[in-house]
């Protein structure tokens, strides 16, 4: 059966997520938990029931493969203690081995119905016949099945797992969590809150993900160091920065980086939250260490020019655009911003300088034309200054009035002093 990993969308604030070296170990974790889990599927077609089990058992320190590898666990002990045939479970192993590693799998729905034929009402049948049909895209045919695992099952958690697994895959998220919830009614296991959080993530409800996360936590602490929990803390510090409460997003960034001291967007994040709430010198601190762990990020330069702007830093501000500039040349906002800078810091000719390569870059690049204006005002070069405006005034977008009569009130005021 192929176990469709779902795709967590998460957006963040300025920037996606990096890859870092804590996302590649939990990555080559999920790699370890399928190769225990295929060796445990290789050796339950092999009919090796003692050592399938072990491997099935092995892969539940794991919470991608835990589950499947219960519901193959039920399948051989059902068969060990005869309340199935033994070819149930054999010709079972069978047709999810040759969907799982020959891609057969219309091959192995037809040995699936051929079960259920003469097995009617044991649900796991049901459970492989849904994931199958699910794989062919065949979706009513799908929940048919799983919607007969859960009649037959008696009420057992595992039936409505695997039916929210599906709806969360048809990102019917409300329909998933609810089935999680109550699969969680009937047996409160860690497994079963951490599989609602992550449904809970991917709709960013991330308020309850928290906390199922936090219950699975209790039980299999080495599930915090998975990027799902990490993202889930970071991204709801996130929203809250977004809904202008930087103040209680911080202790969401500190857990993050109290998981992984190497996720670098959780200090880029925290710097920018603390800007918000004016503390200067924490927010330079966290762009300070981004940029240590990944000198090639944008946003850190910018963000920690950003804060020695509003500090009136103006020439620390340029130096760090300066910096942004070394691996992005062509950047228009920085080139802007470094202008602006200069003309604070009473550097006039400077700003002119960052201005014209902006104007090389875009040579309707109107903002330039405007700031070059009072950059030239201050130089008393009149006649620049005024060409300069016009070309604002004529390059400006109508619903820049504001800026345009500005402009138009100090060609005015430059023709009155001579120029």
């Amino acid at each position: 059966m192929k176990l469709r990993l779902l795709t967590l969308i998460i957006s963040g604030l300025l920037l996606s997520h990096n890859i870092n070296a804590f996302a590649q170990d939990e990555k080559d974790e999920a790699t370890l938990s399928s190769e225990i889990f295929s060796e445990g599927l290789k050796l339950a077609k092999k009919k090796k029931w003692d050592k399938a089990k072990e491997k099935f058992q092995d892969c539940r320190q794991y919470w991608q493969h835990y589950n499947e590898s219960l519901l193959y666990e039920k399948i051989i002990d059902d068969s060990e203690n005869k309340v199935v045939k033994d070819k149930v479970a054999k010709d079972g192993f069978k047709a999810l081995s040759e969907d799982f590693f020959d891609t057969k799998t219309e091959k192995a729905l037809k040995r699936i119905d051929k079960l259920i034929k003469k097995n009617e009402t044991y649900w796991p049948l049901y459970v492989i016949k849904g994931r199958l049909h699910n794989t062919l895209s065949q979706e009513e045919e799908a929940k048919a099945a799983f919607d007969m695992a859960i009649e037959f099952s008696n009420n057992a958690a595992l039936a409505y797992i695997f039916r929210a697994k599906y709806f969360a895959d048809l990102t019917e998220r409300k329909k998933a969590v609810a089935d999680f919830t109550k699969a969680i009614k009937l047996e409160a296991s860690a497994i079963n809150y951490f599989e609602r959080g992550f449904v809970y993530c991917l709709q960013r409800n991330y308020d309850p993900a928290i906390k199922d996360f936090e219950v699975s936590i209790k039980t299999n602490p080495g599930w915090e160091k998975t990027t799902i929990v990490l993202e889930a803390f970071h991204n709801r510090g996130v929203a809250l920065v977004q809904k202008k409460s930087s103040k209680r997003a911080i202790r969401y960034f500190d857990r993050t980086i109290k998981i992984d001291p190497d996720y670098t967007m959780a200090y880029l994040n925290r710097g920018i939250a603390y800007k918000n709430i004016k503390q200067y010198s924490k927010a330079l601190k966290d762009f300070a260490i981004c940029i240590e762990k990944n000198p090639g990020m944008r946003a850190p330069y910018y963000q920690r020019a950003l804060t020695h702007y509003g500090r009136r830093h103006y020439l620390k501000a340029a130096a760090d655009l300066k910096s942004l500039l070394a691996n992005i040349p062509d950047d228009k906002e920085a080139l802007s911003k470094i202008a602006d800078s200069y003309q604070k810091a009473g550097k006039p000719g400077k700003s002119i300088r960052y201005l014209d390569k902006l104007i090389s870059l875009d040579k309707r690049y109107h903002w330039a034309y405007y700031h070059k204006g009072f950059a030239y005002t201050s130089l008393r070069k009149g006649k620049q200054a005024i060409d300069s405006f016009k070309t604002f005034v004529a390059l400006a977008p109508k619903q820049y009035y504001k800026q345009i009569a500005t402009a138009e009130a100090e060609i005015k005021k430059l023709r009155r002093q001579g120029y």
